[in-house]
């Protein structure tokens, strides 16, 4: 058994749909679809420009606030987080 969307294959078929819907003219502007992203799918729509790294960054945060209540983590610091992304997407 595995949980839906763990599957490498799934993973990258969603990556596929959300970047032809980015190249098609539409927005990626879901926090869930963002955290979505595999890591080779988050670099490319970062250098396309689809997503800006504070977009990105932002939807991470949300979805670990999200699931507070699982105590993953230990110590937050999101507004060192947001500080980096915007100092990355203006270098």
């Amino acid at each position: 058994w595995q949980p839906a969307g763990c599957c490498p294959q799934e993973r990258t078929g969603r990556t596929r749909r959300l970047l032809r819907r980015a190249q098609s003219g539409g927005v990626i502007a879901m926090s869930s679809d963002l955290t979505k992203l595999t890591i080779a799918g988050a670099r490319d729509a970062l250098r396309k420009g689809d997503v800006t790294s504070v977009e990105l960054t932002d939807a991470c945060l949300t979805a670990i606030d999200a699931a507070d209540a699982l105590n993953a983590f230990v110590h937050k610091t999101p507004e060192i987080a947001l500080e980096r992304a915007a100092a990355t997407g203006a270098a």
